[in-house]
């Protein structure tokens, strides 16, 4: 893979990518001035959305996948038309239940009262938003497989200054406060899907047809263990908030909450880079035989590895500042979690492009497993044993072990892989035959 080839595919995919957490990071700036009660609530709304969440990743990584491979045949439209119907579906469903449902969860997970009205005040927006980001994120991402990255970039970069706009004016001008940012997000969502959409429909009118409930049927097939993969890891969040919020295993402490709360979401935006080359990485190794798939992949070893390094230790020299500058927050706790953020990222990029070389293979069984039994097996006993110590040290751990653990399992996986005699370009073939049919 040259630069050049990189510098095309995943560049415009990166900045796409990075744009949404651009809108939460906005969310949490903003929301600082209204208190450390606020940046502790920002995470509820967003964990108590377990399914909307797994459902709008899930659906978006396999229309990669699957309409990469469409474009290969005549029945593009019908995929794509496919897929639109079925986050619509989805969306409509998920926003339905999470309506009468999110409101009683918010009571369960944290025992802070600020913080559980401001949540119970947010949730039936961040609810109603679930059809709209179902549907913006498989419509994203059908344009990125064909190779409509720019278009999307640039609007991507429109939903942020529209975000900052609406919630300056939500939060404070109208008065609305903490729930102003969960109304600035729904209207932001619902604005790109009704420009993506019907670009799309009419893109494909002429190629339409209805595939039927065999393709249905495969397509969801696919999704079945990309969606089991991200269900433990979002489940994993909840359970996390659970405890960093109630007094389950520790006595409550707002400081380590809002540290939590802030962290994981700083962290989701540095591991950005490291989910767009693995969606990049689905889309471009689809497309070749095995036996390239390491000359491919070398020269993104080469350049990662030192860049994702340099990243990790700016964020370690700089971690104090942007706690104190962006956050409102100086604290043990904030200090110990972006420390281990340093060493998470360069590790971050090696099981990306592990990931990537797996899914791109069909092995999503494969990554669903490694990634669940790490998490759990590793990741919760760490994070309690840390809260019931009070050691932020231990406690944040869980942001680097458990993905040693699957950069080994999944190097050992992919070497199994490569020299199987079973694998060969056939199974490329069938995977994309499925995926059509």
């Amino acid at each position: 893979m040259t630069l050049r080839e990189l510098r095309r595919g995943y560049t415009p995919l990166l900045l796409t990518f990075i744009t949404p957490h651009l809108i939460v990071q906005t969310d949490l700036v903003m929301l600082s001035r209204l208190g450390e009660t606020a940046t502790a609530a920002y995470v509820i709304p967003i964990r108590i959305a377990l399914l909307d969440t797994i459902l709008a990743m899930a659906l978006g990584s396999v229309t990669a996948a699957v309409v990469a491979d469409a474009r290969r045949g005549q029945e593009i439209g019908g995929v794509v038309y496919g897929i639109l119907g079925i986050a619509v579906i989805t969306g409509s469903a998920t926003a339905t239940i999470g309506f009468f449902t999110y409101s009683h969860l918010a009571l369960w997970v944290t025992t802070d009262e600020k913080v559980t009205e401001f949540t119970q005040a947010a949730v039936p927006w961040y609810a109603a938003t679930a059809l709209f980001r179902q549907l913006s994120s498989v419509a994203m991402m059908t344009l990125h497989a064909l190779d409509k990255a720019t278009l999307t970039f640039r609007w991507r970069l429109l939903e942020v200054g529209l975000n900052a706009l609406l919630n300056h004016l939500f939060i404070f001008k109208l008065g609305f406060g903490f729930s102003g940012a969960y109304q600035s997000t729904l209207l932001v969502n619902a604005v790109a899907c009704f420009w993506s959409v019907p670009y799309l429909l009419f893109r494909f009118k002429q190629n339409y047809r209805l595939l039927g409930s065999h393709w249905t049927h495969l397509f969801f097939h696919q999704c079945k263990w990309e969606i089991k993969r991200l269900a433990s890891a979002q489940l994993f969040a909840l359970v996390t908030m659970v405890l960093f919020a109630t007094a389950l295993v520790a006595s409550p402490n707002l400081s380590r909450l809002s540290a939590y709360s802030a962290g994981a979401y700083l962290a989701s935006f540095l591991f950005i880079p490291f989910l767009a080359l693995l969606r990049f990485l689905v889309i471009r190794l689809s497309a070749i035989p095995p036996a390239e798939v390491l000359p491919t992949i070398r020269p993104l070893v080469r350049i990662g590895i030192p860049l994702s390094s340099a990243a990790g230790l700016a964020i370690y020299q700089a971690g104090d500042w942007i706690g104190h500058t962006l956050y409102g927050l100086s604290n043990a706790w904030w200090s110990i979690l972006t420390a281990y953020l340093a060493p998470a990222l360069p590790i971050r990029f090696i099981t990306a492009l592990q990931r990537g070389i797996l899914q791109a293979n069909r092995r999503f069984a494969n990554v669903a497993l490694v990634d669940s039994t790490m998490t759990w097996c590793i990741g919760v006993p760490l994070i309690t044993a840390g809260l019931s110590l009070h050691s932020p040290l231990l406690t944040f751990s869980y942001l680097l072990f458990p993905e040693m653990g699957v950069l080994f399992l999944f190097w050992w996986q992919i070497r199994r892989m490569l020299i199987s005699p079973l694998f060969n370009s056939h199974d490329i073939s069938n995977g994309a035959t499925e995926a059509k049919n």
